[in-house]
C-alpha cells in the first residue's frame, strides 16, 4: 500500500493503528483476541457485556476470564480447535435472559500462519426469544 491519499501518508503504521482504534470505538459488538498459548492479548470495551472489565487486562488466561456469561464446558477445547485446524468454529454462550453466538477465527499472520484467535459475541437474545416463541406456538398447536 502506498499510503493514503488523501494524506499522502507514508506512516501505514500509524495509519493502521489510528484505523483500528476508530473501528474499536465504532463496533460495539464484545471482541477479544487470544494469543496462542490461550492468553488474552487485547480486547473491546465491549467486552464489558460478557466479562468483569475490571479483572480483564492482557496475559489473563481464557479459563481465568471472570465471564458473566455461561460459557460451555467445551468452550477451550473449540478454542484450541481453531487453533490447530485453523477453520472458524462458534458454540453459544448464555446469562440470564440473554444468549450470545460466540465466533471464533483464527488470528493470521502476514505469512498465513494462525497465531492466535479473535472471538466476537454477538448478542443473539432476539433471535432466542423468537425461536422460544415459535416453540411455544407449535406446541400449543399440536395439543
Amino acid at each position: 500500500m502506498d499510503g493514503d491519499a488523501e494524506t499522502g501518508g507514508d506512516d501505514d503504521a500509524g495509519a493502521l493503528a489510528t484505523d483500528l482504534a476508530n473501528i474499536e470505538r465504532a463496533v460495539e459488538v464484545p471482541l477479544l483476541v487470544l494469543t496462542s498459548g490461550l492468553k488474552v492479548r487485547r480486547f473491546s470495551q465491549a467486552m464489558g457485556q460478557v466479562c468483569g472489565l475490571g479483572a480483564l487486562r492482557p496475559d489473563v488466561a481464557f479459563a481465568a476470564v471472570p465471564w458473566s456469561i455461561e460459557m460451555p464446558r467445551t468452550a477451550e477445547s473449540v478454542l484450541r480447535e481453531v487453533l490447530g485446524t485453523g477453520t472458524p468454529a462458534s458454540f453459544e454462550a448464555h446469562a440470564v435472559g440473554r444468549a450470545f453466538d460466540v465466533r471464533i477465527v483464527p488470528y493470521l499472520a502476514d505469512d498465513g500462519g494462525v497465531t492466535g484467535l479473535v472471538v466476537s459475541f454477538v448478542d443473539s437474545s432476539g433471535q432466542q426469544a423468537m425461536h422460544d416463541r415459535v416453540e411455544r406456538e407449535r406446541m400449543i398447536a399440536n395439543e
